[in-house]
Protein backbone atom coordinates (compact mmCIF):
# COMPACT_ATOMS: atom_id res chain seq x y z
CA UNK A 1 0.00 0.00 0.00
CA UNK A 2 1.18 3.59 -0.64
CA UNK A 3 -0.82 5.14 2.13
CA UNK A 4 1.39 7.70 4.16
CA UNK A 5 1.95 5.63 7.79
CA UNK A 6 3.53 8.61 9.53
CA UNK A 7 0.53 10.76 8.66
CA UNK A 8 -2.05 8.09 10.02
CA UNK A 9 -4.46 9.35 12.82
CA UNK A 10 -4.75 6.78 15.99
CA UNK A 11 -7.25 4.68 15.29
CA UNK A 12 -8.36 3.04 11.98
CA UNK A 13 -7.91 4.21 8.51
CA UNK A 14 -9.72 3.50 5.32
CA UNK A 15 -7.09 3.48 2.75
CA UNK A 16 -8.48 2.66 -1.17
CA UNK A 17 -6.81 1.83 -4.03
CA UNK A 18 -9.10 1.13 -6.93
CA UNK A 19 -11.10 -2.10 -5.82
CA UNK A 20 -8.89 -2.90 -3.00
CA UNK A 21 -6.43 -1.40 -0.07
CA UNK A 22 -6.04 -1.66 3.59
CA UNK A 23 -7.17 -0.76 6.65
CA UNK A 24 -4.91 0.23 8.78
CA UNK A 25 -4.64 0.33 12.94
CA UNK A 26 -2.16 2.58 14.68
CA UNK A 27 -1.43 3.03 18.18
CA UNK A 28 1.61 4.40 19.42
CA UNK A 29 4.08 3.66 16.89
CA UNK A 30 2.71 0.57 16.06
CA UNK A 31 0.76 0.12 13.17
CA UNK A 32 -1.95 -3.08 11.76
CA UNK A 33 -2.51 -3.46 7.93
CA UNK A 34 -5.08 -5.34 6.70
CA UNK A 35 -5.79 -6.33 3.23
CA UNK A 36 -9.37 -5.77 1.96
CA UNK A 37 -10.76 -6.30 -1.46
CA UNK A 38 -14.27 -4.81 -3.15
CA UNK A 39 -16.85 -8.04 -3.02
CA UNK A 40 -18.44 -9.04 -5.59
CA UNK A 41 -21.65 -10.37 -3.21
CA UNK A 42 -24.64 -8.23 -2.85
CA UNK A 43 -24.27 -9.50 1.07
CA UNK A 44 -20.70 -7.66 1.96
CA UNK A 45 -19.16 -4.07 0.73
CA UNK A 46 -15.31 -5.41 1.32
CA UNK A 47 -13.47 -8.77 1.71
CA UNK A 48 -11.40 -8.28 4.96
CA UNK A 49 -8.22 -10.80 5.38
CA UNK A 50 -8.37 -10.56 9.40
CA UNK A 51 -6.00 -13.51 9.95
CA UNK A 52 -3.25 -10.82 9.45
CA UNK A 53 -3.83 -9.00 12.56
CA UNK A 54 -1.51 -11.34 14.37
CA UNK A 55 1.62 -9.43 13.60
CA UNK A 56 2.26 -5.55 13.72
CA UNK A 57 3.12 -4.35 9.91
CA UNK A 58 5.17 -1.46 11.06
CA UNK A 59 7.36 -0.71 12.36
CA UNK A 60 8.58 -3.93 12.38
CA UNK A 61 6.97 -7.55 12.59
CA UNK A 62 6.44 -7.86 15.89
CA UNK A 63 3.55 -10.38 17.62
CA UNK A 64 0.27 -8.63 18.91
CA UNK A 65 0.01 -9.80 22.46
CA UNK A 66 -3.42 -12.21 22.16
CA UNK A 67 -5.77 -10.15 24.26
CA UNK A 68 -4.60 -6.50 22.38
CA UNK A 69 -5.47 -8.66 19.41
CA UNK A 70 -8.84 -9.42 20.52
CA UNK A 71 -9.67 -5.83 21.68
CA UNK A 72 -8.42 -4.47 18.10
CA UNK A 73 -10.92 -6.98 16.66
CA UNK A 74 -13.97 -6.22 18.87
CA UNK A 75 -13.10 -2.36 17.58
CA UNK A 76 -12.85 -2.92 14.46
CA UNK A 77 -15.91 -4.54 14.23
CA UNK A 78 -17.78 -1.37 15.86
CA UNK A 79 -15.84 1.07 13.36
CA UNK A 80 -16.92 -0.91 10.21
CA UNK A 81 -20.63 -0.97 11.48
CA UNK A 82 -20.39 2.64 12.46
CA UNK A 83 -19.15 3.25 8.92
CA UNK A 84 -21.39 1.34 7.16
CA UNK A 85 -18.99 -1.17 5.80
CA UNK A 86 -20.05 -4.79 5.73
CA UNK A 87 -17.80 -7.11 5.52
CA UNK A 88 -17.73 -10.73 5.74
CA UNK A 89 -14.99 -11.14 8.58
CA UNK A 90 -18.07 -9.95 10.87
CA UNK A 91 -21.36 -11.31 9.30
CA UNK A 92 -24.71 -9.95 10.93
CA UNK A 93 -26.47 -11.50 12.96
CA UNK A 94 -28.76 -13.82 11.73
CA UNK A 95 -32.46 -13.83 12.83
CA UNK A 96 -33.95 -16.07 14.98
CA UNK A 97 -36.42 -18.60 14.26
CA UNK A 98 -39.57 -19.01 15.99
Amino acid sequence: MTANIAKLNPGFTFHAEGRSGAIFYKRDEHVLELYWEMSGVPDYDILLWIDESYFWTYPKKEKIEDTERDQIIRALDLWLRKENLRSDAFPPASPKVI
